[in-house]
């Protein structure tokens, strides 16, 4: 089941199989394809030791192995596996919360990819060339991938909140450091893209002045 997840250090199939596919085929598997076995690990109860370790992985191999990435659709791919670290630790304690996050994350990305594919999108760079004013478009792309990196007060603070607020009452103190230190490492890739945006939407504002 994990392995179908993809989640860390079962993952390695998953970028090679994404990176040419359609961002419809993407979504598809990013979301739709993790409810099944999210909600079959939810009834195991033995080996918790083996959830936390690769919810561990996933947030920070996910994490570093997006930076650097030109690809997009590789980076949504690592930001999955880093997502998946935060509804594993969850998924035997409160089957409504990971349901939950993963109704937010299907939310975020769904208008996210819509965008990707109508643009044609599949590098970073090519973001440059599409986005020549700072209009109503590009601002609500950039708070989406803001939301992914789940900065307040943005809909992806809100799962990471309730998931951290659960594992604290659970009197998990290391667990939540550890996913917490993953997203900050994810913020760099994400606060990248919207960089990219932003720098060549002001770049030309400018010029135009």
């Amino acid at each position: 089941l994990l392995i179908k997840l993809g989640g860390a250090p079962f993952h390695l199939w998953l970028p090679s199989m994404c990176k040419n596919m359609s961002w419809l085929m993407l979504l598809l598997i990013l979301t739709w394809q993790k409810l099944a076995p999210l909600f079959m690990l939810s009834f195991i109860n033995n080996n918790y030791l083996i959830m936390i370790l690769t919810a561990l992985l996933s947030s920070i191999m996910g994490s570093i192995q997006a930076i650097n990435q030109s690809n997009l659709q590789l980076i949504m791919v690592y930001s999955s596996i880093s997502h998946l670290g935060w509804m594993l630790p969850i998924c035997h304690i409160n089957n409504f919360l990971m349901f939950m996050y993963l109704l937010i994350y299907t939310t975020i990305i769904i208008p996210l990819f819509m965008w990707f594919s109508m643009k044609s999108t599949l590098f970073t760079y090519s973001l440059t060339q599409l986005n020549n004013n700072m209009n109503k478009e590009n601002i609500f792309v950039m708070s989406l991938i803001l939301s992914l990196a789940g900065i307040p007060p943005m809909l992806g603070f809100l799962s990471k909140l309730m998931t951290l607020n659960l594992l604290l009452k659970m009197n998990m103190i290391l667990l939540p450091m550890m996913l917490f230190i993953g997203t900050l490492i994810s913020l760099y890739f994400y606060l990248n893209l919207t960089m990219i945006m932003t720098i060549k939407s002001f770049y030309i504002l400018k010029t135009n002045n």
